[in-house]
């Protein structure tokens, strides 16, 4: 029997529905749908005849237009509103005839609850249209679509899925323009997951059919400047406009001075395999949904002509509505795009674009034979073949060439947002205990992890030669506390592994795809991926300090082993992401999908940038940034200046400000020869003549402003540098002014004086003829390296990063930010919060390797990049290949680990 409506829940419904005044959409963010593309080879015959009732619900302008088009249509269409005559005013102007089609229900008298309830079980059509992040309650679901009787049809308004062109500005524009440009916050995505599922069982259950409507962020609701006013589509009314809130009028308005077209796009372009590329091997590309606005987010919020990641509302009405006529829309998804026109689109238009969405999609892979496939949920590039998939979505059947997903939708509070669907292109299925176990395309295999105890502790020895049991014993105690302690201290193991051990083997063509070019059709060759790269990428290598700007950023912090080189060395960070993942109990699934994470934000980060220069100056901020991540920003940015970190490290004996030397502040004295040489490092034709002498606020040293008051010696730090010569030096004359009364003169700073060993880099370099050579010719000393690479990865670069020469050793100098920090990684408990810390992570990584590019145009490293990864699956198999490397890896490391932990804890077999 149907579920009917008392006087009191229609009120309630009333409420819901139509959000008090309908327009609440206008003041949040609107939702994203991560349902997944229905791929059944036949649709059935489901299309509303003439005259067919339409029920209506939702809340918001897109909820009123979709209303008045299907009025409009000559569909007899019912909607609720607890304010009848608010909503009268909105959907018709003044000189505008109320179309007899359209009823609005008020929610005060017995006969609207009866009317209601008729209308429910005399609907054939079902619209469910939100402008807010919000879908229908499951009571409210069961009351519009009963189990017996009622609407068969479902147009249902969802979102883009798919991630594509979001990138780091797209979320900060919500947050400071336009609180209704699109983003998907996991708890939101999940929300929505859930109800689609819910929705399609129900349907499916009465032998209907849904059609999936996407958009991205909604805009307008008028009928622009058209030049023929033979297709003119139904608008809103003015007082729309008068509704809104006031700081969204003035665009909305503009947004609607124009005419817009349409387009529409199958699917989204996270779901679907639309074509064979080969008899062996499945390389199908992604069906494509507009791509979002991606770093121009700030710009296009509010902007009044038609931008990427747009959808306007009248179009996305018109969508929703004719899909309900056509045959070929059921049971299908498709985007929705605006775009410039100069009317509105014709019939034959509409017509022409349905033509691209209704037809049926393949979406199973071997050449015959095997059945079609209708891709699930799954944590990993693994999934299980049993029933476990959403209600109305058939479980996967075995087959023995399928695309598997993998769904991280994730959204990095005012940062980042990304809700992509990861996809490996697979050349095997093997069925083991239930489980399908994927390979990727190609048959490329990481090295299998194997224990080394003997070259572990040769490697120790070597590195080690020279130091007193003493420091041994200190060191060793640093080093061995964990693996991922272990992993921090041990780069050099890594860059062999990745350069002569066969882990980095994963390039584009090891792992089976096409060889890349250029856009030109220039091959991209050996060293085309080479930029600079910090080297020693890892979770712990990520901190926060205030830049030149005065902006408190996270971003790697650590340049020792900075080089030229291909960049995935640089994803030894996502051996960090899996290793962290997996020590803070995420489990296996998670932390494979938190490095599919990184490769994928990492990738559309690069891609972001081609065309433009905003890589230069981006940083991750308090501003941009959420959650845990935000909070910690905010608590460094608060702490005191560098006043205080003075009155930590030193204080004023005899009218003079020294350091204090003590087990508290690590620093010890040094003799008074040897800091007599060191001060004479720092003058004008020293490490003056390394400062930056043209640029953004660019200060020649001058020896008369600048003046050493005292030098310590630094111990007790570092992990992988731990040991290494370290010296803390007082500089007065610092253009910082400071709030100190024994500083008279000006500020000082304390400057962070490391020796600067031979980086990981030097020991694999000789691999390649001519290698070895060309790295010589590039920098008088490692310290200068260093420096280089401080500079080009970063922007707003430390104005006191330089090199200081003494005692025959080259040192690398940085100033000791009063505002440093690094974040507690074991703070992350939960998948969201640490997802949302990666794609952090992966956007500052790919933003430092696009400012490091030492090609110059047409080949600077974001156009290699983009023109590798331009296919879909050539990304995504890259990435099932870095989770795969990750994964295995971390075996590797628990494996070396175990060794160095039993040569640490035997003090005989030390260096002598």
């Amino acid at each position: 029997m149907a579920r009917r409506l008392s006087s009191a829940t229609l009120v309630h419904a009333a409420l819901l529905l139509a959000a008090a005044n309908g327009l609440q959409a206008a003041r949040r963010g609107v939702a994203r749908s991560a349902t997944r593309a229905d791929a059944r080879a036949a649709v059935s015959m489901s299309a509303l005849k003439p005259g067919g009732n339409v029920l209506a619900v939702g809340n918001g302008p897109v909820f009123l237009l979709a209303a008045k088009t299907a009025a409009a249509a000559g569909y007899p269409t019912t909607i609720v509103s607890a304010r009848t005559e608010l909503f009268n005013q909105l959907l018709w102007a003044e000189d505008e005839d109320r179309d007899a089609n359209l009823r609005i229900l008020g929610v005060t008298e017995d006969e609207d609850v009866t009317a209601f309830n008729e209308a429910v079980a005399s609907a054939d059509a079902l619209i469910v249209a939100f402008d807010a992040e919000q879908t229908l309650t499951d009571t409210l679901l069961d009351v519009v679509l009963p189990a017996e009787g009622g609407a068969s049809r479902v147009a249902c308004l969802s979102k883009h899925l798919s991630g594509k062109g979001m990138g780091p500005f797209v979320t900060a524009s919500k947050v400071a323009a336009n609180k209704e440009v699109w983003c998907a916050p996991p708890e939101r995505v999940e929300m929505y997951r859930s109800f689609e599922a819910k929705l399609k069982a129900k349907v499916a259950a009465k032998g209907g059919d849904v059609t999936i409507v996407r958009g991205g962020t909604l805009k307008g609701g008028g009928p622009g400047d058209p030049e023929s006013v033979q297709a003119v589509a139904p608008t809103l009314a003015p007082r729309f406009y008068a509704e809104i809130v006031a700081d969204l009028v003035n665009w909305q308005l503009l947004f609607d001075c124009e005419t817009r077209g349409v387009e529409l796009t199958p699917g989204d372009s996270a779901t679907g395999c639309v074509e064979f590329k080969s008899s062996t091997r499945l390389q199908c590309e992604r069906n494509r949904t507009a791509a979002g606005p991606g770093l121009q987010a700030v710009f296009t919020a509010t902007a009044s002509d038609a931008r990427p990641g747009d959808s306007g509302r009248v179009q996305v009405a018109q969508a929703l509505v004719r899909s309900l006529a056509l045959d070929g829309a059921a049971g299908k998804e498709f985007g929705v795009t605006t775009k410039a026109a100069r009317d509105h689109p014709s019939d034959g238009e509409w017509e022409a674009e349905f033509a691209k969405v209704a037809a049926p999609r393949r979406v199973v892979a071997e050449a015959s034979g095997a059945p079609e496939i209708n891709p699930i949920n799954s944590d990993s590039y693994s999934f299980s073949p049993v029933a476990t998939a959403p209600a109305g979505i058939a479980a996967p059947t075995p087959a023995s060439k399928v695309r598997t997903y993998a769904l991280v939708g994730l959204c990095f509070g005012a940062f980042f947002c990304l809700g992509s669907l990861v996809v490996a292109s697979v050349d095997a299925v093997e069925e083991r205990d239930g489980t399908l176990v994927l390979d990727v395309a190609g048959g490329w295999e990481a090295p299998a992890p194997h224990a080394r105890c003997a070259w572990i502790e040769a490697e120790a020895r070597a590195r080690d030669a020279g130091k007193t049991k003493g420091e041994l014993a200190a060191q060793y105690a640093v080093v061995a506390e964990d693996a991922n302690a272990f992993y921090r201290g041990t780069a050099h193991l890594f860059w062999y592994d990745f350069v002569v051990g066969g882990w980095g083997e994963y390039n584009l063509e090891e792992i089976g795809l096409a060889e890349p070019t250029l856009a030109d059709g220039s091959p991209i060759g050996r060293t085309a991926t080479w930029t600079w790269v910090t080297g020693d990428q890892h979770l712990s290598n990520f901190g926060a300090w205030k830049n030149r700007k005065g902006d408190v950023v996270l971003g790697v912090n650590d340049f020792d082993e900075a080089a030229i080189y291909d960049f995935r060395i640089d994803v030894r960070a996502a051996v960090s992401i899996y290793n962290h993942g997996m020590s803070n109990g995420l489990g296996r699934a998670q932390s494979e999908a938190a490095v599919l994470t990184f490769t994928d934000t990492y990738v559309e980060t690069v891609r972001s940038y081609v065309g433009n220069e905003d890589a230069l100056l981006f940083e991750v901020t308090a501003d941009t940034s959420s959650g845990l991540l935000r909070d910690f920003l905010e608590a460094v940015e608060a702490k005191d200046s560098a006043g205080k970190q003075l009155h930590k490290f030193t204080d004023v004996v005899d009218g003079e400000r020294a350091f204090v030397k003590s087990k508290k502040t690590k620093l010890e004295a040094v003799d008074g020869d040897l800091a007599a040489r060191v001060a004479a490092a720092f003058g004008r034709d020293g490490y003056g003549a390394s400062l930056p002498k043209v640029g953004w606020r660019a200060r020649e040293w001058d020896d008369a402003f600048y003046e050493v008051l005292d030098v310590a010696r630094r111990v007790g730090s570092g992990v992988g540098s731990f040991g290494v010569g370290r010296y803390y030096v007082l500089l007065r004359g610092s253009p910082r002014e400071v709030d100190d009364d024994d500083l008279e003169e000006g500020g000082a700073v304390i400057l962070d004086v490391k020796y600067e060993p031979a980086p990981a880099v030097a020991a694999v370099v000789g691999e390649h003829p001519g290698d070895e050579a060309w790295y010589a010719s590039l920098f008088p000393n490692e310290a200068a390296r260093a420096v280089a690479g401080q500079r080009a990865l970063t922007s707003y670069a430390d104005p006191y990063a330089g090199v200081a020469i003494f005692d025959g050793g080259a040192y690398v100098v940085r100033e000791r930010s009063p505002w440093k920090a690094s974040f507690d990684l074991d703070e992350f408990d939960t998948y969201a919060e640490y997802a949302r810390y990666v794609q952090a992570i992966a956007a500052t990584t790919a933003t430092s390797h696009v400012r490091g590019t030492v090609a110059k145009a047409p080949a600077t490293f974001k156009d290699v990049v983009a023109a590798a990864f331009r296919e879909s699956y050539a990304r995504e198999t890259w990435g099932v290949s870095v989770a795969k490397v990750a994964a295995a890896y971390r075996e590797q490391v628990i494996l070396d680990y175990d060794c160095f932990a039993a040569y640490a804890a035997n003090e005989s077999a030390w260096p002598a």
